[in-house]
C-alpha cells in the first residue's frame, strides 16, 4: 500500500523502513460497464461494491468502504442484499466494517479497503470532470490519506477507464 502512495504521490522519494517485497496482487480493479452517474450516485456501481462486500465479509478480517460522496454511500448500503444486512450491522457494531464517504474516513484502518469511485457518464453518456473534493487543492492529500487506510489489499470498484 505504501508503494503505491509513494509512486504516486512521492515521486519514489519515500524511503520506509524496513522494505518489503511488494505483492502486485494486494490492489484489485473492478469494473462497472453499464454504471451511469445521476444525482451524485452511481447505482450500478453500488450493486457491484455490495457484491465486493459480500465476499469479504467471508472471512473475519475488517473491512473499510469508502465512496467519494455521502450519496454514494448511502447507494451502497441500499444495494446491501437483506440477508447480509444483519451480519453488516453486527459488524459495523464491532468496529470490524465501516462504510464512510471520502471527507469522514481519516484515522480509520481496516485490513481489506473497498472504494467505490462512483463517477461515470450521465444518463446522456456525458462526462464530466467534476470529481468534488479532489478537485480541491488538498484533493491529493485525501487520495493518499485514502490508500494509506488498508493494511493488506485494495478493491477499487470504478464505471471509467
Amino acid at each position: 500500500m505504501i508503494a503505491f502512495s509513494n509512486r504516486w504521490f512521492y515521486n519514489n522519494k519515500l524511503v520506509v523502513y524496513p522494505s518489503f517485497p511488494v505483492d502486485p496482487h494486494c490492489i484489485k480493479r473492478h469494473f462497472c460497464t453499464d454504471g451511469k452517474y445521476i444525482d451524485r450516485t452511481n447505482n450500478k456501481e453500488a450493486v457491484l461494491v455490495a457484491e465486493v462486500i459480500a465476499n469479504r465479509l467471508k472471512s473475519d478480517k475488517t473491512i473499510g468502504v469508502v465512496a467519494f460522496s455521502q450519496e454514494q454511500v448511502n447507494a451502497i448500503l441500499k444495494a446491501i442484499p437483506p440477508e447480509l444486512s444483519e451480519e453488516t450491522d453486527r459488524r459495523i457494531e464491532q468496529n470490524t466494517l465501516f462504510i464512510k464517504p471520502l471527507e469522514k474516513v481519516q484515522g480509520d484502518e481496516c485490513e481489506h479497503l473497498i472504494i467505490s469511485l462512483g463517477y461515470a457518464p450521465d444518463e446522456n453518456g456525458q462526462f464530466h470532470l467534476r470529481f468534488g473534493p479532489l478537485n480541491t487543492g488538498s484533493g491529493r492529500n485525501r487520495l493518499n490519506v485514502l490508500f494509506s487506510r488498508a493494511s493488506e489489499t485494495i478493491d477499487f470498484v470504478c464505471s471509467i477507464e
